[in-house]
């Protein structure tokens, strides 16, 4: 059944961009939900997939595609900057002595478990951003939003 506004896709939003891509017929929220699907690559692909072959007029999808690009970029830059601090922890723990283990062992837990609940908060930011996505929603992560947002500007 079709909504009003939904420029006639079935189980479209009400206002819903009207529309389909033009790699695989997709509707514009369906696109967009790719982009942040993190599994095996999927929204890294569909992401350059759509930002290369989707015109400017379709800001939806290329507003989402550029920032799901924008957080896979921060969530590596993450993760690469705290392993980087536990390299840095491991030759100091050889060098400090057997008084300095059992701190720079608290030291090395804490970064790990940072890392696992940053990737924690990534994954759930993805499914928020999937959720909001396949709503239409062009909701913006705090400075990676606002770069994709004049990125897609007419």
């Amino acid at each position: 059944m079709m909504q009003p506004g939904g420029g006639g896709m079935p189980g479209a939003p009400y206002g819903a961009p009207q529309g389909v891509t033009k790699i695989g017929n997709l509707t514009y929220n369906t696109a967009a939900l790719l982009c942040y699907v993190p599994f095996m690559g999927v929204n890294f692909l569909s992401s350059i997939v759509f930002l290369a072959t989707e015109p400017r007029e379709s800001r939806l999808v290329r507003f989402h595609a550029i920032q799901s690009l924008s957080l896979m970029a921060a969530t590596i830059l993450g993760v690469f900057c705290i392993g980087r601090c536990s390299g840095v922890m491991v030759p100091l723990i050889g060098s400090a002595g057997n008084d300095a283990a059992p701190i720079m062992g608290i030291v090395m837990l804490m970064l790990g478990l940072m890392q696992i609940g940053m990737l924690v908060v990534f994954l759930g930011l993805h499914v928020w951003l999937m959720v909001k996505a396949y709503g239409n929603e062009m909701w913006k992560i705090p400075l990676l939003g606002n770069i994709a947002a004049s990125q897609t500007q007419g």
